[in-house]
């Protein structure tokens, strides 16, 4: 009923009757291509659908409200934003420690994505890892101390710099909003910050590349076990572009 274009582009799973463990309780389960995030709303509230991924976060409370059910847990999967060590004021630790107090993950999470991610405030592990310490924070929000980070650096009055990102793509989230929230954290210690957003496959394969020396990071998102992610965006033998380490981060001891 819903017309040559909907049999086209769903797919539909069948009830496999000599299924070993019992007969599943559905009959077919129809699964249905809806790229864009407010059309996905629109379909659950009309009944067109009786499920979707991925709903947008502005949406969440007024689902709620309607009676939709909020599901949603823990997932191995973290939204990264490696800095280039080949960078002119990323090589050096103190610039890049103060990035890390700048940022609100906090204010990034309630505020752009309206509490449905949990912010990173433990590095770069997640709650699924064994690794996971919550009792560990490793860079709290203190705009005071990233100020101070700079000036030690050399650069009290801050300095330019370049980040890139995508508009949208696999498990990115809302990657231009976060990053103009990131941007605005910058700017509160000085440093002005252009945002080069690019589309999904063409951000993938200038990622590919790793961080041009005038970049100063790479935003990426993945899920991954711990130790893997870690040796994937940190060993110097997985430098870009033979690897996933586009902040070419070098460091015997890492190693």
């Amino acid at each position: 009923h819903h017309g040559a274009r909907f049999r086209r582009t769903a797919h539909v799973l069948k009830r496999f009757e000599g299924y070993w463990g019992g007969k599943p309780h559905l009959d077919r389960v129809i699964i249905r291509p809806l790229p864009d995030p407010a059309a996905r709303v629109l379909a659950l509230q009309t009944g067109e659908v009786d499920v979707i991924t991925i709903p947008p976060p502005a949406s969440k409370d007024q689902l709620i409200k309607q009676g939709f059910q909020w599901l949603q847990g823990d997932v191995h999967h973290i939204w990264l934003l490696p800095l280039n060590h080949n960078n002119q004021y990323f090589k050096d630790k103190r610039v890049r420690q103060a990035v890390c107090y700048a940022i609100d993950r906090q204010g990034v999470a309630k505020h752009v994505l309206n509490d449905t991610v949990t912010p990173a405030l433990h590095g770069i592990t997640m709650p699924t890892a064994p690794s996971w310490d919550p009792s560990f924070t490793m860079y709290e929000y203190n705009p005071g101390k990233a100020k101070q980070l700079l000036a030690e650096a050399g650069y009290p009055s801050g300095f330019k710099t370049i980040f890139q990102t995508s508009t949208a793509g696999s498990g990115q989230l809302l990657p231009v909003p976060m990053m103009e929230y990131i941007q605005r954290n910058l700017m509160e210690v000085g440093i002005e910050l252009e945002i080069q957003a690019f589309e999904w496959l063409t951000y993938v394969g200038l990622w590919f590349k790793g961080a041009p020396p005038e970049v100063g990071g790479m935003q990426q998102s993945t899920g991954r076990n711990f130790d893997h992610i870690l040796a994937r965006l940190m060993h110097s033998e997985n430098d870009a572009p033979i690897g996933w380490n586009t902040g070419h981060v070098k460091n015997p001891e890492l190693d």
